[in-house]
């Protein structure tokens, strides 16, 4: 059912006009969103792989396309039965060079086109403004099929037009009076009050995930951290979550704070609040980490493993990569050497270390990556795995160990429990965004006489703000008896 054109609700058999009014009664009615909903009528429960490199292809309205967004480019180049779009035939052709591009342009100039010095008058324009009107009894039956969500208060006979006049709706589940234009109203537009402007699908994929699992769910709180705002509390949890959309946390969005974020990590700690900040391009290309650190806070997780009974081994740089692009957000990064911790076979833990950046530090290793296998929770898995690359660091000279904690993912508590001690803090980080992905700013780095804005510029990117790191520290010569 590619692109859904029947527009039925596969799981009531309801017909629907439109995709969006489709994807709008699945989300009210079955509490399930479009992705989940197409992975398991459409493609029999299984998410489709890219043709070329095996990883999850992109999603649109759906359907899923054939390739990855990394592998686009092969799409691009085929076409007709293969799929992916065929090269137009006036590609790279003008009328200087193409003859049959010449002969319609000479064709259409000046009083040869149909179109030249014709306009139209006051009768005519009022003829094609009433001929876009709906008649009554079609109007009457577009909007008895939403009569279940909205109650219209408008008299029908004073309707005048489907896109520019705002008609008055009452929502049947908290008696609101918003006004829409009946083109809004059809292709799904939600209550203002029960769904708010504020919510993104994604950030309500992510509240009727919790619901669904049976958790207590606060919308849009402003009492635990006020006077600003979190976008989901849990209160028998104690834990919040934002939800950043690319766009309105970006310089797209002309007055953003760009401390906002730091602002919240500061008052959910001193509230005792567990806040995790997710930015909109994690959730949707890492859905399952995300759910699990969320489980994980809520204390959660569905295995629970003691580092004791794991065996430490180290890794080579493919088996890091596989583990941390399946177990942190941030994905692999390049580091000096790793450990992990191996139960049955399995690695659940693991911490690896580069050298530092920044030449303050260059008498320590940093932790470039630690992380634990979603959907386990290893207690003590950080100290046995810091007690490691502290012997390591000693070995190569070096004073200890120092690493960020991002304040956007938590305060470090774990890494105050095994030892080690808050530094000081950083002020908000920031990458840049083309409203789709976020990017590290190094790749934006000045060069060839250019400044990283203008080349940030250049490719149509904005900067967007975390919330700043906290820096912790340990000693060599800190004791495992004192961590």
């Amino acid at each position: 059912m590619k692109g859904c054109y029947d527009m039925i609700c596969l799981e009531c058999k309801e017909n629907f006009s439109s995709g969006k009014e489709l994807s709008n009664h699945l989300k009210s009615v079955h509490r399930i969103d479009g992705l989940t909903y197409t992975i398991v009528h459409m493609y029999g429960g299984t998410r489709p792989s890219c043709r070329s490199c095996g990883s999850d292809t992109r999603y649109t309205s759906f359907q899923f396309k054939k390739y990855c967004q990394s592998c686009s480019q092969i799409a691009m180049k085929e076409g007709g039965h293969r799929g992916g779009l065929a090269p137009a035939w006036n590609k790279g052709r003008t009328a200087g060079d193409d003859e049959r591009i010449a002969k319609q342009s000479k064709r259409l100039v000046g009083k040869s086109n149909p179109f030249w010095g014709k306009q139209h008058d006051d009768f005519t324009r009022t003829k094609i403004s009433m001929s876009k009107r709906l008649g009554c009894e079609t109007l009457e039956a577009r909007i008895i099929k939403r009569e279940s969500e909205f109650t219209c208060l408008t008299p029908i006979e004073e309707y005048t037009s489907r896109q520019r006049q705002y008609l008055q709706f009452q929502c049947t589940v908290c008696n609101t009076i918003q006004e829409k234009t009946l083109q809004a109203f059809e292709r799904g537009s939600l209550c203002e009050i029960c769904h708010p402007n504020n919510s993104s699908q994604w950030q309500l994929e992510v509240e009727n995930w919790l619901i669904d699992i049976g958790i207590n769910v606060k919308r849009t709180d402003r009492t635990v951290i006020s006077p600003k705002e979190i976008d989901i509390y849990l209160p028998d949890q104690c834990v919040g979550i934002e939800c950043h959309g690319l766009y309105y946390h970006s310089d797209a969005k002309k007055d953003n704070n760009t401390k906002l974020h730091a602002q919240k990590a500061v008052l959910a700690e001193k509230s005792g609040i567990k806040l995790l900040q997710i930015f909109q391009d994690e959730w949707q290309a890492k859905p399952d980490i995300v759910k699990e650190m969320i489980l994980h806070r809520m204390g959660q997780s569905k295995r629970q493993i003691g580092a004791r009974k794991c065996k430490v081994v180290e890794l080579d740089a493919k088996k890091q990569r596989l583990f941390f692009e399946a177990s942190h957000l941030a994905g692999y990064s390049p580091a000096r050497r790793a450990w992990g911790l191996q139960f049955d076979g399995e690695i659940v833990a693991c911490l690896s270390i580069r050298i530092p950046r920044q030449k303050k530090w260059e008498q320590r290793f940093e932790i470039s990556r630690f992380a634990i296998l979603p959907s386990v929770s290893v207690p003590g898995a950080l100290s046995k795995l810091t007690k490691y690359a502290l012997e390591y660091a000693k070995n190569e000279g070096k004073l200890g160990i120092m690493t960020y904690v991002d304040r956007r993912v938590g305060a470090g508590t774990g890494y105050a429990k095994s030892g080690f001690v808050r530094y000081g803090e950083t002020g908000p980080d920031y990458w840049y965004t083309d409203l789709t992905c976020r990017y590290d700013r190094f790749t934006f780095r000045a060069r060839g006489g250019r400044s990283e804005a203008d080349i940030a510029r250049e490719a149509k990117c904005h900067k967007i703000w975390g919330a700043g790191s906290y820096i912790f520290t340990i000693d060599c010569n800190k004791s495992i008896e004192q961590r």
